[in-house]
């Protein structure tokens, strides 16, 4: 059985984290796994993980943490991975050339973001390059879930073929519930069994576009009396909380900082809306296709890369308020114009996870 060390930065609530805790669970039996924080903290999926039956090291890595890469070098002597997977795009270069200075033979780094998150200065920017220099020496092969993100950060990628390979995630497949739970989910939010709900499922960070959720919601409102919005992941709560007051929308724009049903919360669901300004894949949004809900989603690249042209025509601009409400208008008027059984089986079949996983699991 190989003996592998992932490494992610913690176990917040994430697109990362969340992948990798579905990986796990699919490859029980198949690995030896081992999990490494290198931000050197924890978070609330600690628990789902322990039940994966993984080990976790909290391992603070810094920028220029010279005397920890030294202890991790040391580490990987003494436990002799197979297989290093660092999920933190560029960031992964100094660790991945420790890893090979330690004989950790296979080092694989796996992109999952599409562009930087970080405010670019030039000391930043410079440092980003040197890292991306170290993966591309030091990984034996670059993974990526979308071929936007390697068009960014490794454009000559084309012309290496064996070295680089697009693994999408896999999305799964979300039992329905039943009228008398959608009906019980409604009321924790004192939500009318009839009304019309537009969700967004993302933590709160600039990319996400919260505040265009909300512009968009507060236009919507004052057409419907019936509609209601929920916007669901970490820190979204305690971040928008006193701007919904200040908007005198706060009565109907649910806020909540996590659940641990989401995919029942997504069945509740009339619609979902995605206005992010950039992505790796946009995980949300595919498993809210995968239960058919219509969607307004923006325009950028690694979304387009994710869908089927036929729906193209609900992609806008992040920023289009006139061109969202409109699409959504016509939900919430006619939902049947949307072709919601289509979608559903479209993106089970494109993003299977039992294949994708096996992709992923063949280079470990």
């Amino acid at each position: 059985m190989k003996k592998v060390l992932f490494v992610i930065t913690s176990l917040e609530v994430g697109g990362i984290e969340t992948y990798l805790l579905r990986f796990l669970g699919f490859s029980s039996g198949k690995l030896n796994s081992t999990v490494l924080c290198k931000g050197g903290r924890s978070g609330p999926l600690e628990d789902s993980y322990k039940q994966e039956n993984v080990d976790i090291i909290l391992f603070r890595l810094g920028y220029f943490s010279f005397y920890n890469y030294w202890k991790l070098h040391k580490y990987l002597k003494k436990e002799n991975f197979d297989t290093i997977c660092d999920f933190t795009g560029d960031f992964a270069g100094a660790l991945l050339l420790v890893a090979k200075l330690a004989n950790v033979k296979n080092r694989l780094v796996f992109y999952r973001g599409s562009e930087y998150q970080f405010v670019q200065t030039k000391i930043k920017m410079l440092y980003a390059k040197l890292m991306n220099h170290l993966v591309r020496k030091n990984a034996t092969k670059i993974l990526s879930n979308s071929k936007t993100a390697l068009n960014n950060f490794h454009p000559s990628w084309k012309e290496n073929p064996d070295f680089y390979e697009v693994i999408y995630n896999g999305i799964p497949l979300f039992n329905k519930i039943s009228n008398e739970k959608s009906i019980s989910i409604r009321a924790e939010y004192n939500i009318p069994e009839n009304a019309f709900i537009i969700g967004h499922i993302g933590s709160y960070r600039k990319a996400k576009n919260h505040e265009h959720i909300l512009k968009v919601a507060s236009a919507l409102l004052r057409e419907y009396n019936n509609l209601f919005f929920i916007l669901c992941g970490p820190r979204v709560k305690d971040s928008l909380g006193n701007k919904i007051k200040q908007m005198k929308i706060n009565h109907r724009v649910i806020l909540d900082n996590s659940r641990n049903d989401v995919p029942d919360l997504l069945h509740c669901f009339n619609a979902f809306y995605f206005p992010s300004l950039n992505e790796g894949q946009p995980n949300a949004l595919l498993e809210a296709m995968s239960v058919g809900l219509p969607f307004v989603a923006s325009n950028i690249d690694p979304i387009k890369e994710a869908l089927s042209e036929k729906y193209y025509k609900y992609l806008t601009s992040p920023y289009d308020i006139e061109q969202t409400v409109e699409l959504f208008k016509s939900f919430i008027e006619d939902q049947s114009t949307f072709p919601s059984d289509h979608l559903s089986k479209w993106t089970q079949d494109h993003f299977d996870t039992k294949k994708l996983f096996n992709k992923f699991l063949e280079n470990l």
